[in-house]
């Protein structure tokens, strides 16, 4: 990371970004074309860690949980390439400045960049947990899907291989 002393590599705090976060956007490879992106909403499961070799926090078992209908172009490109880019953003907020300069003015935000592998759940009970994850994420423990809607329902779960966590500068002097 190229500003240091941005990077949030206390583990309690990336769990909290991760876990505050309402979308996560998915970036998919596609050959010889921009990259597809797609914001969804998700769940995370996990702990963080950071490797004492690298500024880049490596995951310790950190899952992401997406839904999604049973066709369309990310699935598409799913099948072609598994690895997938993500970002989460919490804390947004527009800084407006005091000053008349356009650099007065700034964001507040706190993130997550990284990468990992997207795989279809096939697994009835493992889609199950990944949709349960999904409700319990958006505080709407106790809903019901039927097995229906369940095998209609397309599961994904992304194995987090990298990701590196950072804050704005603006947002600095109050954490503490």
């Amino acid at each position: 990371m190229r500003r240091e002393q941005l990077e949030i590599t206390e583990m309690h705090e990336i769990a909290r970004i991760f876990s505050d976060g309402l979308v996560c956007h998915l970036a998919f490879n596609c050959k010889g074309r921009a990259p597809y992106i797609v914001a969804m909403n998700y769940a995370y499961e996990g702990a963080a860690r950071t490797d004492a070799s690298s500024s880049i926090a490596a995951p310790q078992a950190i899952t992401l949980w997406f839904h999604s209908a049973d066709s369309g172009r990310k699935l598409d490109l799913l099948k072609e390439d598994p690895l997938v880019a993500f970002q989460i953003e919490t804390r947004v907020k527009l800084a407006k400045g005091s000053g008349l300069q356009a650099c007065d003015w700034g964001m507040e935000y706190e993130s997550i960049v990284g990468e990992g592998l997207l795989a279809m759940v096939r697994d009835p009970r493992e889609k199950q947990h990944g949709l349960l994850q999904i409700i319990k994420h958006y505080g709407a423990e106790g809903l019901a899907f039927g097995d229906v809607m369940l095998a209609k329902t397309e599961v994904l779960r992304l194995s987090v291989q990298e990701y590196a966590a950072k804050r704005s500068s603006r947002l600095m002097p109050q954490i503490g």
